[in-house]
């Protein structure tokens, strides 16, 4: 199947906390009904939100964006499945604030962290998936028959042992796409004390001022990131192992090149030429319309 693929477009594109809530999926109408009702689950739920607690807004909504897109690509993948895993899946982080995780983390050494990781992986996949069988229980959204999956899937989406299904392909996929997006890329490069976000204002793109660039690493460093440490893990025979679906490698090209576009629009051009020029020339038409 072809890849049909157009790149997130960050010139409606809301950041921070409102994405929390899924602003950006639901105005462009991806989620039915009860999808919508199980992300409020989380979202809306007695005025505190449950989603994206490792200061990292609109991962949850982002995951779900890709995984949606996925679908097609994943034969034998079932929406009811795959959409809930993916609105559910980092749920299990739940601390007393959205900056919990983070320090936590920044109050260990590197050698704790290491040692802690699988324990705190499993730690939340293991509260996720309970809140998988309170959360559909109370949406009533999917009908019982796909709650297992969903729950095993949100018990493995991080470690993964077991074998994955269609379904499970499409939100894992999904889950490691958010890692080419801009949203994360403040998340991920500035955490803790160093955070972004209440700098970040609601919108950045090409045809914007970038209030956060001037404390942002080099262009040259963001891309090196993106493209040495996240895109090109391959494995023993060279071939890109970090996604399940080919179309995922494509489309994380897309959204490393979009990323860069927007908040570096007159660097784009020499930095991603050499290594990127169809995407790019792909996203710079994009935006043409």
């Amino acid at each position: 199947m072809k890849l049909d693929y157009r790149p997130i477009d960050y010139r409606t594109w809301c950041l921070g906390n409102e994405a929390r809530g899924g602003v950006n999926i639901k105005r462009l109408g991806l989620l039915n009904q009860g999808e919508t009702r199980l992300f409020d689950y989380f979202s809306t739920k007695n005025g505190i939100i449950k989603q994206d607690l490792r200061d990292d807004p609109g991962q949850a909504e982002i995951v779900t964006y890709f995984t949606i897109i996925l679908l097609p690509y994943s034969p034998g993948s079932i929406r009811e499945i795959a959409v809930p895993s993916a609105i559910c899946h980092d749920t299990g982080w739940e601390m007393e604030d959205p900056t919990s995780w983070k320090k936590l983390v920044y109050s260990m050494t590197p050698e704790e962290v290491a040692e802690k990781k699988e324990e705190l992986r499993r730690a939340h996949q293991e509260k996720g998936g309970d809140n998988v069988i309170i959360s559909t229980k109370a949406v009533n959204y999917p009908a019982k028959r796909y709650r297992k999956e969903i729950e095993e899937i949100v018990r493995d989406h991080d470690t993964r042992y077991n074998e994955p299904t269609p379904s499970s392909r499409a939100m894992m996929d999904g889950d490691i796409l958010w890692r080419f997006t801009m949203a994360c890329m403040i998340s991920s490069k500035y955490p803790g004390e160093n955070s972004l976000w209440p700098r970040v204002p609601r919108y950045i793109n090409f045809q914007t001022a970038n209030p956060i660039r001037e404390v942002m690493d080099s262009p040259e460093r963001i891309l090196k990131y993106m493209q040495k440490d996240e895109l090109e893990i391959v494995d023993n025979n060279g071939r890109p192992n970090r996604f399940y679906i080919p179309e995922s490698y494509k489309i994380a090209r897309i959204e490393l090149v979009n990323t860069i576009f927007n908040l570096f629009s007159d660097k784009a051009e020499n930095l991603l030429r050499k290594d990127f020029s169809s995407e790019l020339e792909q996203v710079v038409e994009f935006y043409k319309k």
